[in-house]
């Protein structure tokens, strides 16, 4: 399923992260996804935090059963699973059964995040794991943040490099930003290196504190084009078809009106270059 603005000429793939949704259980951000007109959905099935929910998505179990009648009979499918964490404790094979299960929901992409302190580390780890992720049919894509030791586009890029290639780089609006980087910073990088782009809105100005700024991440963010962020610059840098994946946890707005509200701006964003 593609969503095409049909006043323009602006086609690509859009997804829900599931940050934008994360009160929500898998079916119900797919739900979600499929009644808001998305094409794919991102699901969390691996926690990040410790109130994040450690979903029954491995083997047979009901919920993957009903995840994957609701693919069939939506069309929305699962653009990728995350998140591997990587840190001093990781091994690839610790993320061999998020892979298989991620593998058997159709997904594409699998997210990698750095809580590792030593970057050589995490630098070996990613490659390791991207010939795991690449066994399953799975893109290994590594979110930099400006918090951990991968905190800004050019070390993200020395790990994409440093996989030959086959793992990318996931560029994200708010923390391309916030790491003191510029969409103009990726004019010289290897499009190759890149997979698909995390949008949203913020303003420009950062928070006081790097616990502030995570805090702003995963909770408090606007929608394309209600914010500061140079996002019609950062669209610059990517092809018209690079898919776009919505991150845009908002406090104080359901579920459903957050991933409506998202992709409405979006729609109205991405008009607006057409016109340009």
């Amino acid at each position: 399923m593609f969503h095409v603005i049909i006043w323009g000429l602006d086609m690509r793939k859009i997804s829900l992260c599931h940050l934008t949704v994360l009160d929500q259980a898998p079916p119900e951000a797919l739900r979600i996804a499929a009644q808001c007109g998305y094409d794919f959905v991102d699901l969390r099935i691996k926690p990040v935090v410790p109130s994040d929910v450690d979903y029954p998505v491995y083997g047979d179990t009901a919920m993957r059963r009903e995840l994957l009648a609701m693919i069939g009979a939506t069309g929305v499918s699962i653009f990728d699973v995350e998140l591997v964490k990587l840190n001093e404790k990781t091994t690839p094979d610790d993320y061999l059964p998020m892979m298989e299960a991620g593998a058997r929901l159709g997904a594409r992409r699998i997210k990698v995040g750095s809580g590792d302190a030593v970057f050589a580390r995490a630098k070996d780890l990613f490659a390791e794991l991207t010939v795991h992720a690449k066994q399953h049919d799975l893109v290994a894509d590594f979110e930099f943040h400006p918090w951990g030791v991968v905190n800004n586009l050019n070390k993200a890029v020395q790990l994409a490099k440093a996989s030959d290639g086959v793992g990318k780089v996931l560029v994200d609006a708010l923390h391309l930003r916030r790491s003191g980087g510029h969409p103009s910073d990726l004019a010289g990088v290897d499009r190759n290196l890149f997979g698909y782009l995390h949008l949203c809105d913020a303003p420009l100005v950062a928070p006081a504190s790097l616990d502030l700024i995570a805090h702003e991440a995963r909770n408090d963010r606007n929608v394309p084009g209600a914010g500061e962020l140079p996002l019609h610059a950062l669209l610059d840098q990517f092809s018209a078809d690079t898919p776009i994946s919505l991150e845009v946890p908002m406090p104080g707005v359901s579920a459903k009106s957050r991933a409506k509200r998202a992709i409405d701006a979006l729609r109205t964003l991405l008009a607006e270059r057409n016109e340009r």
